[in-house]
This record gives C-alpha cells, sequence and structure tokens, in this order.
C-alpha cells in the first residue's frame, strides 16, 4: 500500500515536471510572437473612367470576369471623334497647301524685287553718265559765253571777221543744246528711277504681306496639327483597355448611356498585387522589424496558413490621418491605445488566386525571436 502510494506521487511529480516543462515551452514560445485580428486585405483598386464624352456601345467586361493587361473593356461612340478627325485633316493639308503658295510666291517676288534693284542700278549709273556729261557741258557753255563777249568786243573793234562772231555764236548755241539734252535725259532717268523705287516700295510691301501671310499659316498648320494630335487621342480613347491584370467590380457602364469625360465606368481589383495592414497596438511595435517572418490567417480560409513578411513599419499611428485626430490631453482618465499599421506583403497561391480579395479580415501572428 505504501509502495503504491509512493509510485501514484512519483508519477504525478513526473507529469507536473512535464507539465512546467511544456508550459515553461509554451511561454518562451509565444512570449516572442506578436499577434493581433486588426488586420485586413488591401489593394490599390483601379478605377476606369472615360476620356471623352460619348455613347457607350458595348461592354464586352463582364462583372466579376478576369481581364489581362490590354483587354478591351468598353467602346464608346466614335463618329464625332472620327468626324473632328477628318475636318482636322483637311485643315491640316489646306494651312499646308496655304504655306507652300506663300512660299512659290514669296519666291517670285524676290526675283522681282531683284529685278527691280538691278534696273535702278543701271538707271543710277545712268543718271551719274548724264550728270557728269551735263557738268562738263556748263562749264563748256561757261567759256564759250566768256570767249563769245571777247569775240564781239574784238568784232566791235573790227579787229575779227564776222565769220569768227558766227563761230562763236554757233558755239555757244551748240553747247548750249547739248547741256539742255543732257539735263533732259537726266531727268528722264530721274523720273524713271522714281518709277522703279514706287514700284521696289510696293514689291517690298507685297513681300511683307506674303512673310506674314506664311507666318500666319504656318502658326495655323502648328494649331491644327496640335487639335489633330489631341482629336485622334480623343478617337483612341474611344476604345478602353485594362491597364493591369484583374477582376473587374463595380460596372456601372452599360450600353446606350451616355458618359462624360471622367466618369467612373468600372473599377479593376488587382489578383497579385495586394498586401495586409494589420494594425498594432503601440505596446506591441517595439519587437516588429522590416523582414520579420509572417503567419496569416485569413477568417475567410482558416485552414490554409499563408507566410508573409513585413514590409514596413508607418511613420504615424491610424490616428493620425484621421480627420479629427484624438487628444490624449493631460487630466483624461481613459488612456486611448494608439494603432500602427504594419504593411506584410506575401505570395498568394496559386489556387488562392482571385479568392483573397481586398476587405477580408486576417489574423497576423509575426515571429519576433532572433
Amino acid at each position: 500500500m505504501k509502495l503504491k502510494k509512493l509510485t501514484v506521487i512519483f508519477i504525478s511529480i513526473i507529469a507536473i515536471s512535464f507539465a512546467a516543462i511544456a508550459g515553461l515551452e509554451w511561454w518562451n514560445t509565444n512570449k516572442s510572437i506578436v499577434s493581433t485580428d486588426n488586420a485586413y486585405v488591401r489593394a490599390s483598386i483601379t478605377t476606369i473612367a472615360s476620356r471623352v464624352s460619348s455613347y457607350v456601345k458595348e461592354v464586352p467586361a463582364l462583372t466579376n470576369s478576369v481581364v489581362k493587361k490590354n483587354d478591351l473593356l468598353a467602346t464608346l461612340d466614335s463618329e464625332p471623334y472620327k468626324n473632328k478627325v477628318n475636318a482636322l485633316d483637311a485643315s491640316v493639308d489646306a494651312a499646308k497647301a496655304n504655306i507652300e503658295a506663300a512660299k512659290a510666291k514669296i519666291i517670285t517676288i524676290n526675283s522681282s524685287f531683284n529685278n527691280i534693284e538691278a534696273k535702278m542700278k543701271l538707271v543710277e549709273s545712268e543718271i551719274n553718265i548724264f550728270s557728269s556729261q551735263a557738268k562738263a557741258y556748263s562749264s563748256e557753255l561757261q567759256l564759250s559765253h566768256q570767249n563769245l563777249e571777247r569775240i564781239e568786243k574784238l568784232f566791235e573793234k573790227k579787229s575779227v571777221s564776222r565769220a569768227k562772231l558766227d563761230e562763236s555764236i554757233t558755239k555757244v548755241q551748240t553747247t548750249s543744246h547739248k547741256l539742255d539734252s543732257a539735263l533732259a535725259k537726266t531727268d528722264s532717268i530721274k523720273n524713271k528711277l522714281e518709277v522703279l523705287s514706287t514700284e521696289k516700295i510696293k514689291i517690298d510691301s507685297l513681300k511683307n504681306e506674303l512673310i506674314a501671310d506664311l507666318k500666319k499659316s504656318e502658326a495655323e498648320l502648328k494649331k491644327s496639327e496640335a487639335e489633330l494630335k489631341m482629336a485622334r487621342v480623343d478617337l483612341e480613347s474611344t476604345k478602353i483597355y485594362a491597364p493591369i491584370d484583374g477582376v473587374i467590380a463595380n460596372r456601372i457602364a452599360e450600353p446606350g448611356i451616355y458618359v462624360e469625360d471622367g466618369w467612373p465606368l468600372m473599377a479593376i481589383v488587382p489578383i497579385h498585387d495586394i498586401w495586409i495592414i494589420a494594425n498594432y497596438k503601440e505596446t506591441q511595435v517595439e519587437k516588429i522589424k522590416v523582414g520579420q517572418k509572417v503567419k496569416l490567417h485569413f477568417d475567410a480560409f482558416k485552414n490554409i496558413p499563408i507566410i508573409g513578411e513585413v514590409h514596413s513599419i508607418s511613420p504615424a499611428s491610424s490616428a493620425s490621418f484621421s480627420l479629427l485626430p484624438p487628444q490624449n490631453a493631460s487630466g483624461n482618465f481613459v488612456k486611448v491605445v494608439q494603432r500602427i499599421p504594419v504593411k506584410i506583403t506575401f505570395i498568394t497561391p496559386k489556387n488562392m488566386l482571385g479568392r483573397i480579395v481586398p476587405g477580408l479580415s486576417v489574423y497576423v501572428s509575426i515571429e519576433t525571436k532572433p
């Protein structure tokens, strides 16, 4: 009986020892784990909006359907934008034609201008020649007059013959005639120069007008080309493609409705680019470090644990970003424990793609033991 009692005591001691060891092991393991159930799946949900205003023609993208990047999501009525592109194409062609015509006219005007300048140089040369002749005849006439006066005095004294006097008179008349002729030609050529000068001014004015027209046509071409470029972008925007892989959600677009530019048509929820935001208490974040392994248990899939990793820790508490952040002023009897968002990344198993979606609740456990 006594032996039986000792055996029971011995077994009890062993059981208590094992329990203590197991409890100590459990405590050592769990004291290095920080957990929270205040965690949710997040993703960058892409809103698909129309760039142009038009009627919706087709919407191949169905709600909850999987789409790949560059898949056609919706088609808008493109007719008004085709007409605009065609009209601007015609404007561009017309502006180019106007530019070529103006350039051709400027070339012709430049040729005429150069011809006028060449003629004016010739006329100026002739003026110089006849002016020089007139000056020479004027000097010669002055000498002839002086000689005639001398001969007349001598004739009165009967020192020279009548023939000599007539010769002097003839010389004066001939020289005077030559001077008048030279002056008349000079005046005539000067008039011709004035006509050419007036014509040059007109041509120069016309040239300036053509240059102004050319610059105007070039500006119109530049404007039309810019408008055409935008019109082509608008035309291309009547076909809306998926910018990322994902699942269609919140589809508003339906065939026949009219949408304004900027109106949301649907959303794309990414399949791969998802993460978790775990809101840890401020008393838990001391041991959390970037790169630590994380166990994830989704409320929707309790028997499918997934391993993740601490990506980053927020530089401020969740409440700091609210419109009215709570203030723990001195004198408050209740201290509000703040939550620090921790971003956790993970690779979604292939069999879970499309099932782990934004908004799901997650139980997060971070192993902080080195």
